[in-house]
């Protein structure tokens, strides 16, 4: 347990809570499902925000729904990924994280941001992206190292919270919509007004 606690633990959960420090109800979109990822969208519902969790294996994305994320996207099956995003979020999430490196997702990631957003940055790889959206839409981008963490100050924490979700009942799940209702962004959306709403029949 040490090991991921120590790395993909403490980078996901340190960007959410130490960087972004998003409000509760806020948007927040995380590009890749992996170990950084799913910590991450574990901090970001843990802060009560609603999260769309963008990566193109299904076992990935369905973990991620599993740990609370409000909808997810597969980047292969959209034309327009930041567009969907945007439809999902009525005009795009208030933060983003990008595990990838990808230059493809960090660009979708620029695009979908809404005004004054913020993208965080965890992801190794070269990028280059359009420098316009980022200068008219004031958004802001962060580069972030093992979550900016003082590690014996968020290890421990993180350890406590493991063990307390290990001891918990059986399918207890928190902020979820249920399964297969919300993978086809173009009959509904999931947020409104950065906060997540229930589906409808």
């Amino acid at each position: 347990m040490a090991a991921p606690l120590g790395c993909s633990v403490q980078t996901g959960v340190g960007t959410v809570r130490n960087v972004l420090r998003p409000s509760p109800g806020t948007a927040l979109a995380v590009f890749g499902a992996g170990s950084v990822g799913l910590s991450a969208v574990m901090a970001a519902v843990a802060e009560g925000c609603t999260v769309v969790a963008v990566d193109p294996i299904a076992s990935r994305r369905a973990l991620a729904e599993e740990l609370g994320a409000a909808a997810t996207i597969d980047p292969g099956a959209e034309d327009d990924v930041a567009a969907a995003l945007c439809d999902l979020t009525h005009g795009g999430p208030r933060h983003a994280i990008d595990t990838t490196g990808q230059p493809v997702a960090v660009s979708q990631a620029i695009s979908a941001l809404r005004k004054r957003g913020t993208l965080a940055l965890v992801g190794i790889g070269m990028v280059d992206f359009a420098t316009m959206p980022v200068m008219t839409k004031g958004l802001t981008i962060k580069g972030v190292t093992e979550g900016d963490v003082v590690p014996s100050q968020t290890i421990p924490p993180s350890s406590s919270a493991s063990t307390r979700r290990a001891n918990s009942p059986p399918g207890e799940t928190h902020h979820r919509i249920p399964p297969g209702r919300h993978r086809n962004r173009r009959h509904r959306r999931v947020f409104g007004a950065g906060h997540q709403t229930r589906p409808h029949p």
